[in-house]
């Protein structure tokens, strides 16, 4: 497994402008930007991508991206984690 990552072009074109879109609560436009700079990753051979920012899995869903589920989101799994040890921690 090889990492994939975007060029500078493509973060300043897309990734920059679409965290900055959720940040001041526009969802859909922080998607289409983050949306575009996902296939152009899918494109280039991504058979996952790890959304390793805060705003990317919030402005995705809100625009319902269709490869959501070719994405792993660390918050998400911190959280459940997290849940699981509280359970586990209730029951001894």
């Amino acid at each position: 497994m090889s990492a994939l990552v975007p060029d500078d072009d493509a973060l300043a074109r897309w990734f920059v402008p679409g965290c900055y879109a959720v940040k001041r609560g526009d969802l859909c436009a922080g998607g289409v930007a983050l949306s575009h700079q996902a296939t152009q990753l899918f494109e280039q051979g991504a058979s996952q991508l790890i959304l390793a920012c805060t705003e990317v899995p919030l402005a995705l869903r809100a625009v319902n991206a269709p490869f959501m589920a070719r994405t792993l989101d660390p918050t998400r799994q911190l959280a459940r984690h997290c849940a699981q040890l509280w359970q586990e921690a209730r029951h001894q």
